[in-house]
């Protein structure tokens, strides 16, 4: 592989909204991300360019470019940060002939802010001077894994502190199973060279370092998928004992430490509560301490404070998100004049300066597509630098309401409803996400969302139960329950906003990816005269054979998480598949398949396929044969989504 160029472009793309509605809202994003240099000099901007990936370097000051790196065609910078002023690290992924989508390979490269000395300095390759491919004559000795970084050492300009998980090999294909023990190491992010500095014996530990690179702490999930976080043995250095505090319970995670190491931050749930909060423990007397005593949802998002990285401001989100604020610090203060001054968008700080009078921040909406800004605290000016799908026109969206319903047992349950732009007489496409479970559904711009309002669609999308973002107990309600009361509540939210004065016609269809493949079709079997039609897009439709082939199963904690999320009774993984219940299914159906699908085998939607066909609904076919879980290529989303539109269209019109 060839060195990184870059070539230097208008940084403000052009697209013509002309007859290309689909291509207006589904076309990828031409900024991603920004990050500020330590001295808030310089930031490192991700962008995408006449399908290239970038980084480009500006001028903090002027926005002018000062450098940049380009992607070979179809690969990607999977991540990236600045170890200093002058020295941006980032993780490569490569386009590979068993994906759809570049992977990450666990490679760290190196390169100064003007793109020029580059190399390898972790994984494949990083016994080469240059940027080098995945074969070369070094790659057989250098550890197969990923890495982590866990401090940027500020007071040691030449290295970071990384964590390697080391990967298992599964048929020909390597993945991070979380199942072997995590080195600890030091690189020099100019030469490469590693020097090991420990060995954790807990498989798959998620340690975290303070700035000057000490581990005291670090999280572990047991093979029972209940996180709980350990500190190290003070009379054994190698040992790890978990971190036994009263009234805490057995799932805890750490998010933070302070630079000195003195405290850290973890979020967790009292023994008797349902819901996690932030506390903080003093590392030297173990006393803890609750940051958001008044917030009594989960935690959707938080914001760390520059000079203490202590959680200031906490996001939740039931409905639409609100603020939560710990303290009075200048975070806190900046964030309230901020959220003020874009009153209705969310706000978040991403990164900061090393100093934290430079902060890059992100403001959102439904209606208006992810702007990110350079905040100056001491001129209090926030200037835009861009936004992703800059060419979007808010005129063009629709406002999405939030909405709750009780479910058929009484239980409330939370959703989106994005009306169509023609009005209350517009057919409904009900969208039940993926996951299903630790996922769920947010008011936030949506693209694909809005195509359809545009298109003429009401659009519903519910958080039954079993979703993320609400509760353990929650999230236990829909556990065996897949093709059972989780697709019930997603009934029960379509009658509830059909009954409404929302909408004016019964017309309906569901759409679902995934585990919302699953759901869709089992709702139409449930509900034979609710739906006309229904798609399946790489769905899960035998919990049998998911059981038995998921690659969710080989992770150390999978097999527990599936047993508890699915159950093992072959009666009860039947009862909740759609495949056994092909001659129930009166509506048209559009399934859709990826022969590269390593999450969900294509084979589901091919089984699907024929069971629906031997009862005589002969369902709608697209197949991809170059993705995998999701359609990742632009070029194939466009054909997807035409299919998709073309399809309801003829349905529901």
């Amino acid at each position: 592989m060839k060195p990184y160029t870059f070539i230097l472009l208008c940084l403000i793309p052009l697209l013509s909204f002309a007859d290309k509605e689909i291509e207006y809202f589904i076309a990828d994003s031409d900024y991603h991300s920004a990050k500020i240099s330590p001295d808030g000099k310089t930031l490192a901007v991700k962008l995408k360019q006449k399908g290239v990936n970038r980084i480009a370097f500006l001028d903090a000051k002027t926005l002018k470019p000062t450098g940049g790196l380009a992607a070979q065609p179809g690969n990607d910078f999977y991540s990236y940060s600045w170890a200093s002023n002058d020295r941006l690290v980032f993780e490569f992924a490569y386009k590979t002939s068993f994906r759809d989508r570049p992977v990450p390979t666990g490679q760290i490269v190196a390169s100064d802010k003007n793109g020029k000395r580059q190399r390898i300095v972790y994984g494949f390759g990083s016994s080469k001077s240059r940027i080098g491919s995945l074969i070369n004559s070094g790659a057989s000795k250098e550890r197969k894994a990923s890495a982590t970084i866990l401090s940027y050492l500020p007071e040691d300009k030449d290295h970071i502190l990384i964590a390697e998980h080391p990967w298992s090999k599964i048929g020909t294909l390597y993945y991070n199973l979380k199942d072997k023990p995590v080195f600890i190491s030091k690189i020099n992010i100019y030469t490469g060279k590693k020097r090991q500095q420990e060995v954790i014996s807990l498989p798959g530990a998620r340690p975290i370092a303070s700035a000057n690179g000490k581990i005291e702490f670090l999280t572990h999930t047991n093979e029972n998928d209940q996180s709980k976080v350990y500190r190290r043995a003070p009379d054994n250095p190698k040992s790890w004992l978990p971190l036994d505090i009263e009234g805490l319970g057995n799932r805890n995670k750490l998010v933070g430490i302070n630079q000195s190491g003195t405290e850290v931050y973890l979020s967790s749930k009292l023994s008797n509560g349902d819901k996690s909060s932030f506390y903080k423990l003093n590392t030297q007397n173990y006393e803890i301490e609750r940051l958001f005593p008044g917030v009594n949802h989960p935690l959707s998002d938080w914001i760390l404070d520059p000079k203490t990285s202590q959680p200031a401001v906490a996001i939740t989100e039931p409905d639409k998100f609100q603020y939560h604020y710990y303290g009075s610090n200048d975070t806190v203060r900046f964030h309230k004049m901020l959220a003020k001054a874009f009153k209705g968008k969310r706000v978040k700080f991403l990164n900061h300066s090393e100093n934290g009078e430079k902060i890059v921040v992100l403001v959102d909406s439904d209606t208006t597509p992810a702007q990110f800004y350079l905040f100056d605290t001491n001129s209090k000016q926030a200037n835009l630098l861009f936004a992703r799908q800059s060419w979007i026109n808010s005129d063009l969206l629709q406002k999405v309401e939030a909405l709750s319903f009780n479910a058929r047992d009484g239980l409330k349950i939370h959703a989106y409803f994005t009306p169509s732009k023609l009005g209350p007489n517009s057919p409904l496409v009900v969208i039940p996400h993926g996951g299903p479970h630790r996922v769920r559904d947010y008011w936030k711009f949506n693209a694909k969302v809005q195509l359809l309002a545009f298109k003429g669609y009401n659009v519903l999308q519910v958080n039954f139960r079993g979703s993320g973002g609400y509760g353990d107990k929650f999230e236990r309600a829909g556990y065996k329950e897949w093709g059972g009361k989780m697709v019930e509540d997603i009934i029960d939210g379509t009658k509830f906003v059909q009954s409404s004065t929302r909408l004016t016609t019964n017309k309906a269809c569901i759409f679902g990816a995934s585990y919302g493949g699953l759901a869709a079709l089992m709702a139409t079997a449930k509900e034979r005269n609710l739906f006309q039609c229904a798609i399946g897009y790489v769905g899960v439709y035998d919990l049998e054979k998911m059981s038995e082939e998921s690659i969710v199963r080989h992770i150390r904690y999978g097999k527990s998480y599936l047993n508890t999320a699915i159950g093992t009774e072959p009666k009860l993984l039947q009862k909740n598949s759609p495949i056994h219940y092909a001659d129930k299914i009166s509506a048209k159906v559009l399934l859709i398949g990826a022969k590269k699908d390593h999450i969900v085998p294509f084979e589901q939607s091919e089984a699907m396929r024929t069971a629906l066909t031997k009862v005589g609904n002969d369902p709608k076919w697209l197949r991809f044969s170059k993705a995998g879980h999701g359609v990742y290529d632009e070029k194939d989303q466009f054909e997807l989504y035409a299919e998709i539109v073309k399809f309801l269209d003829q349905h529901t019109k």
